[in-house]
């Protein structure tokens, strides 16, 4: 039986997928998009039950000048809200509203642990540092998804500086890979000061990832009717662009050399947006 070509097939139907079909298709590609779970989204997705519409995996979408102008870029017009994050340490609350919350953070933690306050000090002056290399990566919309190069004024006045910043912030983030807890236990010794600070990581989290991520809950958004409807917007658009959709199908061979997936696509290129174990 004769294969049916695709110019890229992808395999996983996960955000990642989704994306990297959206911007093949954007480019004039024919793309297969093929997913083993009845619905496309992986932990991107929504169900509603009794009225109420309920999140199935991520609880919000962190934008870091990424996601708003990707989807500006694929010209997918969907309705977000700001989605605060709230901090609870026993009966201690606090609300993350803005950078300068890091002060209530740091006030929260010597109530809870007045014998460490000097510790927590030194802790909380590495942590505004990480929070302000991150504020520079993430300071701009990201380039890749612009698509305004020839304006002389944004190169000149917005992406050649980001640029350098970004080279000299690199650098420095180069040294922050070592795992949280043993980057923490350089400042103090109270092991349970450095486990509730990184309580919301793996032990061998890199540093960099888990002390910016104070900066991130500023970042986090919610798009209305629930995260799934990231995904929907996504599959209407990925539908109009042409791309074919298979759910439910799963991907149990592909054969390198003859460039066939399942003895059923040919394809010219591969993206495996799946689970890298099942490679």
């Amino acid at each position: 039986m004769e294969s049916k070509h695709y110019d890229v097939v992808v395999v996983g139907g996960g955000m990642a997928g989704l994306t990297a079909s959206a911007y093949c298709a954007r480019s004039g590609l024919s793309v297969l998009l093929c997913e083993k779970q009845e619905r496309l989204g992986g932990l991107v997705n929504s169900f509603e039950r009794n009225g109420f519409v309920y999140d199935q995996g991520i609880r919000a979408i962190e934008n870091s000048g990424i996601i708003f102008p990707m989807l500006k870029q694929l010209g997918i017009e969907l309705p977000f809200v700001h989605s605060p994050v709230t901090l609870q340490i026993c009966d201690e609350r606090l609300l993350i509203e803005d950078i300068h919350s890091l002060d209530g953070y740091q006030e929260m933690l010597c109530r809870l642990y007045p014998e460490s306050e000097g510790d927590i000090c030194a802790i909380m002056t590495e942590i505004h540092k990480i929070t302000g290399y991150m504020q520079v990566l993430y300071g701009i919309d990201n380039p890749l998804f612009m698509d305004n190069f020839q304006d002389l004024q944004y190169v000149f006045s917005k992406l050649f500086p980001f640029l350098f910043k970004s080279i000299h912030t690199m650098s420095k983030i180069k040294k922050l890979q070592e795992p949280v807890t043993s980057f923490l236990s350089k400042f103090t010794s109270n092991q349970a000061l450095i486990d509730i600070i990184a309580q919301h990581f793996f032990a061998d989290t890199p540093t960099f990832f888990a002390l910016s991520y104070f900066g991130l809950y500023l970042e986090y958004q919610y798009p209305l009717g629930g995260t799934g409807a990231l995904v929907q917007a996504m599959e209407q658009y990925l539908k109009e662009k042409g791309v074919v959709l298979l759910p439910a199908y799963s991907v149990t061979s592909v054969d390198e050399e003859n460039r066939l997936v399942n003895e059923e696509f040919s394809y010219t290129h591969l993206i495996w947006a799946a689970d890298l174990k099942h490679l």
